[in-house]
């Protein structure tokens, strides 16, 4: 979305407005990237609160369901209010609501699938979308009858052409870097990990870890205390960050020497 946002923010013409959440996870108060990023440029946020979608059923999924009127409301106002003549999903379960609304009043819809296979939230709002562009050819579960587009998957511009910045200068500068993400999220299982081995990795490699703000930051507190914990010459290898501003990833991405990730199909293509 952000590397669509952009593109389009070129246009003197169009007024652009991101609906998202503002939190990275329901019972989480970490803001997420989405809000942090945005929040950044002339488009305006405009904040939904919405539920998922499940396949399985417990308490805390018809909890999260129950929020889904809340999120249609909302999205009747944002429609209402601001007259949109396009909608563009990436086919989260913060779409579907603004989706179905823009549907009624006859506002065309763009959805557009990251990955193999259609998500839950997408095969809802493929059944209506004017247009489904996808990443890959053979993605399942594309309703026959609609129109598909291979678009590929948009990448910003500071991944294809990284700008200067001595985010890599650090440490013993000789040594190689290992980039480790767990996306925009974190990954708990990755970060046990590098606290039971950083001790070990840092003889020999410089580490740059974004280790997320889950947990209401758990992990990065964990994780400072053992930096600190650590030989000096030891610590100063290793770059320790719950988030990373995005215009850097690129530049991370070029100077790293090996990549651990477990993220998303964004991450991924980057």
């Amino acid at each position: 979305a952000i590397a669509l946002v952009e593109e389009l923010i070129k246009n003197n013409n169009l007024s652009l407005f991101y609906i998202g959440r503002r939190f990275a996870q329901e019972n989480d108060r970490a803001l997420s990237l989405e809000y942090r990023e945005i929040s950044g440029t002339k488009v305006r946020f405009l904040e939904i609160t919405t539920g998922k979608l499940s396949r399985f059923l417990s308490y805390q999924s018809i909890l999260s369901l129950s929020k889904l009127p809340v999120g249609l409301l909302q999205s009747l106002i944002f429609i209402v209010r601001y007259k949109p003549k396009l909608v563009i999903a990436f086919g989260s379960y913060v779409a579907l609501p603004v989706c179905i609304v823009a549907y009624f009043f006859g506002i065309p819809v763009i959805t557009h699938e990251q990955t193999l296979r259609l998500g839950f939230s997408n095969r809802i709002i493929s059944l209506f979308a004017k247009c489904i562009c996808l990443t890959f050819p053979n993605t399942k579960f594309v309703p026959f009858w609609k129109n598909a587009v291979l678009t590929g998957l948009p990448l910003r511009k500071s991944i294809i052409s990284p700008g200067k910045s001595n985010i890599s200068q650090f440490g013993n500068i000789r040594l190689p870097i290992i980039f480790i993400s767990g996306g925009s999220q974190g990954s708990a299982s990755i970060n046990a990990l590098i606290y039971q081995t950083a001790g070990l990795l840092l003889g020999k490699f410089r580490l740059i870890h974004i280790c997320g703000e889950s947990r209401n930051n758990y992990d990065y507190h964990r994780l400072s205390k053992l930096r600190l914990s650590l030989d000096k010459k030891l610590h100063s290898n290793y770059f320790l960050t719950p988030k990373m501003d995005y215009r850097l990833v690129g530049r991370v991405l070029s100077d790293a020497a090996l990549v651990i990730s477990r993220a998303g199909a964004n991450s991924l293509a980057e």
